[in-house]
């Protein structure tokens, strides 16, 4: 049963990408059908394949399917409404949980790179808008949201936290907050962040 729902969603990534390449199991040259591509795939299965097509070398359809797999495979999980596993694999149980929160879009498909980078030594779990997310309207509010998911995965610390751009701040916020009840953070990875002029028209949006 597990392999057919396997094909079923090579399949579906495939006849994606077809609808753009016809028959070639090359991807297009022209850079309108590469954008309309793109936005498909994002769209359709929720992965950004841009960095793929910045590649010098080209990829085939098949390495692009591959790819939108992996990133999906167990990112389509979720762990609990705003909390997702995004490491596709493993070769240990022993692993560290390293919680990644999202940037402004709220969406995760751009850290499943970085969570398979990181799969010999941590776990990772992305962080991302769910509807309660959206029903906060301080960066306070957000952050004992975020505490609150992440210790549905991991109850007391050491904690391993990071966030990217807007998501930069809000990881400090949120390991500000675990400090203050008296939880110890072992690492706080602020990637990218966004400058703190531009925090007042960046919460809520």
């Amino acid at each position: 049963h597990s392999q057919s729902q396997k094909n079923n969603s090579v399949e579906s990534v495939l006849s994606s990408i077809r609808k753009y390449t016809g028959y070639s199991d090359c991807l297009p040259e022209d850079s309108i059908l590469l954008m309309m591509l793109q936005n498909t795939i994002d769209r359709s299965h929720g992965v950004d394949i841009s960095c793929l097509l910045r590649e010098k070398k080209k990829k085939t359809i098949f390495e692009i399917t591959e790819y939108v797999l992996a990133c999906t495979r167990n990112g389509t999980q979720d762990i609990h409404d705003g909390i997702k596993l995004l490491t596709t694999h493993t070769t240990s149980e022993n692993k560290s949980p390293f919680f990644i929160l999202h940037a402004v879009g709220g969406k995760l498909y751009s850290f499943h790179p970085l969570a398979n980078s990181l799969s010999a030594s941590f776990l990772t779990y992305g962080l991302y808008s769910s509807a309660a997310a959206f029903r906060c309207n301080t960066m306070e509010s957000c952050a004992e949201l975020y505490v609150s998911e992440i210790q549905k995965v991991q109850r007391h610390g050491p904690y391993c936290i990071g966030g990217f751009s807007f998501g930069a701040w809000m990881a400090h916020a949120v390991s500000k907050r675990l400090i203050d009840a008296g939880e110890s953070v072992q690492l706080l990875v602020l990637i990218d962040p966004v400058p703190m002029d531009a925090m007042d028209e960046l919460i809520l949006k």
